[in-house]
């Protein structure tokens, strides 16, 4: 982790001090971190009693610094600084904490105590889960963040900026101080560069690395470093205060530096921990030194520390031509690393692999070439290890045997058969089963594994954001039933999100991985929600992005509602090419159907009733079931008199034959008490009277 953070936090109304400029994490190889208080009143400020804790994402809070151990005076209108006593420039500091658990990182919350256990200030920035209103920016790496003017709105996201330049301040400083702290020298620190290296010595104390100032100008060198690609810190050399290199002039360091007699990368570092300079080499050869001689870099038996590089001379060559290389010379091939599986889902023994490609148009035999990481580990290739012309050729672990780390930093060389580095190729972090691939300009992350085959990425399937839901009725973060959002897979494959990435917010976006499987069949849409991935929607405005493994946006949707919030349920969906508002579907309650007075549709509980006459004088017409089912089926106009004779028109076999259009059959069923007598007339009579409603 690393990088400079900055926070805004919000003051009590009982308390005055604030949160001004935080800085935390590690860049390159050097720890830096800060928190400045600033006391705004006309009065000091004893802190004694005070307490400092840190609150991660996950809501798990540690103390920074005590309230038995916090100590000192703040100044009116001036600062008090904190950091670990091992700060990269050794700032000097009103007050220190130790420890790795004490370190802040991103996501986290920063929170201000008072001697009474009130709290005063509070910054939450990143993925912080607590904040005032909106969380802050998370630092970027050699950055700050740090309050404007030393405003305090209630809103960490507002009232904090981004420095270029971090600035601690401690209780001491003065602005008529910082007026008179004018740099030494005005040279570009680019101007230094590393000249030699002497790694494969017979005593390791002899070991020297020397930088050069090719500029104009004077360069302040002070505490920057050297060291080698580990990052164990005792391998970091710190520079003495007061270091000025002029222009033309030579420095070195000559002590053990940990340099490795094969393969290693020599690091030069300026106050910040930001790379000035870097220079890797294979095989160290015993009493050489590797210097550079204004083009390219060389192995000399010349040790030239603190002077100009002198090289062994050339070879007389006039015997051999032109066009054929010498013979311990291998040919410059346009042979790459190409994709690399360094965290297989399976069997990492068995499905690492390194995929290597052959740009010429000749077959390659690559015997004696070697492949390694960055620990000592390597393997050779074989006798006939040969690569087709624009082919690839994959190794598996089984094979080279060494592990690509999955965590932290790795890098992979690969090595012609005079040790020469042909291509590399480095990373940080590897997900799982995704593979790192080079697509001719640069490195890629991509969930496409395909080796022997030519490299696929991300853009190639179509995700996009169809609907969200940023305001749902209950608990917005809530996992299952909190915020929404609806993807849809336009691609004809099926797609797998896991370790792509949704990033929400307003002006900063904040990234939040996907971290289970969620896959979407083609041309599908599917909703994601917290338990998948940990967005935050904002209730008024903000912008969403689907972002793929690689960190490039797939999808994005902008939305804001101006001056008023997203509804309860309301969402915002996407309809033919343009984004619209739904509103949340109403509640009504369900109303209750009342028929309207002599309405013929009225089934009234009286005239089922069906009186013994009634019976006699229409046997074999209809039963009071039957009459019910006629009505139903409106066959029979409620109300009418049923004793009717079988003379009187509309009559039929016990049936008024009513034309209606929207007739449907019908099944006479035989009352309780006639089951026995009339239970053969009643079929027949069933399959009449729907025989004679189908012909009507």
């Amino acid at each position: 982790m690393g990088g400079f953070f900055g926070f805004s936090p919000q003051a009590n109304a009982s308390a005055s001090i604030i949160i001004n400029e935080i800085a935390t994490g590690q860049t390159g190889f050097v720890k830096n971190e800060f928190i400045e208080l600033y006391n705004p009143t006309a009065s000091s400020i004893n802190l004694s009693g005070y307490k400092l804790k840190k609150k991660t994402k996950s809501r798990t809070e540690s103390y920074l610094i005590s309230s038995s151990s916090f100590t000192g005076n703040i100044p009116s209108q001036g600062y008090f600084l904190i950091s670990p006593p091992d700060y990269k420039d050794t700032i000097a500091a009103d007050l220190t904490y130790s420890g790795t658990s004490y370190s802040i990182a991103d996501d986290n919350t920063i929170l201000l105590y008072d001697a009474g256990d009130q709290l005063i200030d509070k910054t939450g920035y990143g993925s912080a889960t607590d904040f005032e209103t909106q969380a802050a920016i998370n630092p970027v790496i050699n950055k700050s963040i740090e309050r404007k003017n030393f405003q305090d709105t209630d809103n960490n996201n507002v009232d904090f900026d981004l420095l270029d330049m971090p600035t601690p301040h401690n209780s001491s400083f003065t602005e008529a101080a910082e007026e008179e702290d004018e740099p030494l020298c005005a040279g570009n620190p680019s101007d230094i560069k590393i000249n030699e290296i002497y790694p494969n010595t017979e005593d390791e104390d002899d070991e020297f690395v020397e930088i050069l100032n090719i500029g104009a100008d004077c360069v302040d060198i002070s505490n920057w470093a050297i060291k080698d690609a580990t990052t164990i810190s005792s391998h970091k050399t710190i520079l003495p205060d007061n270091t000025i290199l002029e222009s033309g002039e030579f420095f070195y360091i000559e002590k053990n530096l940990y340099l490795n007699n094969d393969t290693d990368t020599v690091y030069l570092l300026d106050k910040d921990g930001l790379e000035k300079d870097k220079r890797e080499y294979a095989e160290a050869i015993r009493n050489k030194s590797y210097s550079f001689d204004g083009t390219d870099w060389f192995w000399t038996s010349h040790s030239t520390k603190g002077a100009e590089n002198q090289f062994d001379p050339v070879e007389d060559a006039s015997n051999t031509t032109t066009d054929t290389p010498a013979e311990d010379t291998p040919p410059d091939y346009d042979v790459y690393l190409n994709e690399i599986l360094p965290n297989p889902k399976g069997d990492e023994k068995l499905e690492e692999f390194i995929e290597i490609y052959n740009a010429e148009d000749l077959e390659i035999n690559l015997a004696g070439w070697t492949l390694k990481d960055s620990s000592k580990t390597k393997y050779t290739f074989p006798a006939d290890t040969k690569i087709t012309a624009k082919e690839y050729l994959v190794i598996y672990r089984t094979d080279f045997k060494f592990a690509m780390n999955n965590s932290g930093s790795e890098t992979i060389y690969l090595l012609n058969t005079t040790n020469e580095i042909v291509s590399s190729v480095s990373y940080d972090d590897a997900k799982e089963d995704v593979s790192y691939n080079f697509d001719d300009i640069d490195w890629h992350w991509s969930s496409f594994l395909t080796p022997s085959k030519e490299n696929e990425f991300e853009k190639k399937l179509t995700v996009s954001i169809v609907k969200i839901k940023a305001n749902p009725k209950g608990n917005d973060t809530d996992k299952k039933n909190g915020e929404e959002i609806y993807l849809k897979n336009k691609s004809r494959e099926k797609v797998n999100l896991k370790t792509w990435s949704i990033a929400t917010g307003s002006k900063t976006l904040a990234n939040h991985p996907i971290t289970k499987d969620f896959i979407i069949k083609p041309g599908k849409t599917k909703k994601i929600t917290r338990k998948y991935s940990l967005f935050t929607l904002n209730n008024k405005k903000g912008t969403i992005e689907l972002r793929y493994p690689n960190g490039e946006v797939a999808s994005r949707v902008r939305y804001d509602k101006k001056k008023e919030s997203v509804k309860d349920d309301e969402v915002y969906e996407l309809s033919g090419k343009k984004w619209h508002w739904s509103a949340p579907p109403e509640e009504n309650p369900t109303e209750e159907i009342v028929p309207a007075e002599n309405s013929e549709d009225t089934i009234l509980e009286n005239e089922l009733e069906v009186s013994a006459e009634e019976i006699t004088l229409n046997l074999g017409k209809y039963s009071s079931e039957n009459r019910l089912a006629l009505i139903e089926n409106r066959f029979m106009p409620v109300g009418k008199n049923l004793l009717q004779s079988r003379e009187n028109s509309g009559i039929v076999l016990g049936a008024f034959s009513v034309r209606n259009e929207n007739h449907k059959p019908i099944e006479i069923k035989p009352t309780t008490s006639w089951d026995k007598t009339l239970q053969k007339s009643n079929r027949l009579l069933n399959l009449l009277i729907n025989r004679l409603i189908s012909f009507i």
